[in-house]
């Protein structure tokens, strides 16, 4: 589950595909010449700040440090570098995620020199301008049209608890392959970045924020385009010289394991049919004013009608297959009806990575694939919680004592023979941390399950934190079931059986 997705407005207001041509793009830049005596400032055409597909250290960041960061996070380099349907809008995904976790964020005065998108790759840091430069460069550079490509200069406004602001600033529009333009924010921040860092003036993760993004100029590697709005100022130089100093706000970083497992499971689509990655593609957006943050999709966002056994949450093994059929038999029946088929592929790839199912088949042995859960079928081995790493009578993980207390029997006596998932949203058991408070303490389990009479047995389960693995980072400070070896060859058997089930629920429900 992630942050609520607050308000952004007016974004479809502007046309970003530019209205008015500036053919004056000279901007003061604050450089000087190096080793030149006079330290005189000089200016710059503005567009010398991206750089296109021609330049080598770009192709080089792209190919060596971004094919990298794609196999650290388990996704794809093949879909990335492919011109397939959903390629363009996931590399924009992968690239802003590269920026934001290894280009660190420096704050720096307003008239400071702008870096060009190589210095910012040696030096590792740079403020939104210069980010903002990078990642334009970067999605050049990976082949995405600069038709699809824009910088934008203007102000955001923010609204948070009724107190209004605006902010100098400047991002990037990226035209995606919907057809939509979205903001890619060039201050998403990885999570590292925020600890100790938050000023006044800064937007907390998870706020209820509304902003609008009004911008004065945008620009690609060909053109400046003026846009015309109440806030406008007379030319590019009389804006620049007028900016003050840009205040930020921090947001997060974190995995998009629920697309990837999408994208990869119907890669084999046929051409003419990619129209269906292209529409599950669209659930997908940033967790804050869907720009900035975890990449999140509509079912984890929507807060307010959270139920476990969407999520295979709290042990509902049975009850989450028995959605999973239901949705599945509607995508059959229907199969222009991509909701119900998305709302599977979600409940399915959290069955693999919530529950102990993995842990079950891989205890016996290191397989190289994991067999694919059958929801009808019994497990061809005994089910105990009170032997090996997943043992519930240990004391190693904990329970909501609210629900499991005054009990006869202990959790691994009750849970004997079944799968299990860990509990979560439970009354009095939020777990510290300020992302707990927003996103696990925002959230109720729906009545009608709490007051059934076996729900207190539930309160005996793990907690969720404890033993999922429902992504790519090891945590030992909340993990308690495996080691970090051991959790990445998990995640990397637990992503393979969602990518092979998701995949197998489609083509066995898709009939054009």
């Amino acid at each position: 589950m992630c942050f609520q997705n607050p308000h952004l407005k007016n974004l479809h207001h502007w046309n970003w595909d530019g209205d008015v041509i500036i053919h004056e793009s000279i901007v003061p830049a604050s450089r000087w010449v190096l080793g030149y005596p006079k330290r005189s400032e000089y200016d710059i055409d503005v567009r010398e700040f991206l750089i296109n597909d021609n330049n080598e250290l770009i192709k080089k960041t792209l190919r060596e440090k971004i094919k990298k960061f794609i196999e650290l996070i388990k996704g794809d380099w093949e879909l990335f570098n492919s011109r397939s349907s959903g390629s363009f809008d996931y590399r924009a995904n992968i690239i802003s995620a590269w920026v934001a976790e290894y280009i660190q964020y420096k704050s720096s005065p307003a008239k400071d020199p702008w870096q060009f998108p190589d210095e910012t790759l040696f030096v590792e840091e740079g403020d939104c301008e210069d980010r903002a430069f990078l990642i334009a460069s970067l999605l050049l550079g990976s082949g995405i049209s600069n038709f699809n490509v824009r910088v934008a200069m203007g102000k955001v406004l923010t609204e948070l608890n009724g107190k209004k602001e605006k902010h100098d600033h400047m991002w990037v529009m990226y035209k995606g392959e919907s057809g939509h333009w979205m903001v890619i924010e060039p201050l998403h921040l990885r999570e590292s970045t925020l600890q100790g860092t938050q000023k006044k003036d800064e937007v907390r993760i998870g706020s209820a924020i509304i902003a609008e993004y009004i911008p004065f100029f945008i620009f690609n590697d060909q053109h400046l385009w003026a846009v015309p709005n109440s806030y406008h100022r007379n030319s590019l130089d009389n804006y620049l010289s007028l900016r003050k100093g840009w205040r930020k706000w921090n947001p997060k970083f974190a995995g998009a394991v629920h697309q990837t497992i999408i994208q990869q499971a119907l890669v084999s689509l046929p051409r003419n049919q990619h129209y269906v990655i292209d529409t599950l593609n669209r659930k997908f957006s940033r967790a804050i004013m869907g720009i900035a943050g975890p990449i999140i999709d509509d079912i984890d966002r929507d807060l307010k009608s959270y139920s476990p056994i969407d999520h295979f949450d709290n042990g509902y093994i049975e009850e989450g297959w028995n959605k999973v059929k239901t949705n599945l038999t509607s995508f059959s029946g229907n199969n222009d009806d991509l909701d119900s088929f998305f709302h599977a592929a979600h409940a399915i790839a959290d069955f693999y990575a919530h529950t102990s199912y993995v842990y079950l088949a891989t205890r016996q042995s290191s397989p190289n694939s994991v067999p694919l859960f059958d929801p009808s079928g019994i497990l061809p081995y005994p089910i105990q919680y009170d032997v090996d790493s997943l043992n519930l009578s240990s004391g190693k993980f904990t329970v909501n004592s609210y629900y499991w207390k005054n009990q006869t029997k202990n959790p691994a006596q009750v849970w004997a023979g079944k799968i299990i998932s860990g509990r979560y949203a439970q009354k009095k058991d939020t777990q510290p941390g300020l992302a707990n408070l927003f996103i696990e303490g925002s959230v109720n389990i729906p009545a009608a399950l709490l007051r059934a009479p076996d729900f207190y047995t539930r309160g005996g389960l793990p907690h969720h934190n404890e033993i999922a693995v429902d992504e790519e980072k090891f945590d030992p400070k909340k993990h308690k079931l495996f080691t970090a070896a051991e959790f990445a060859q998990q995640f990397k058997w637990r992503k393979d059986c969602a990518v092979r089930h998701v995949k197998k629920a489609f083509f066995d429900n898709w009939h054009r």
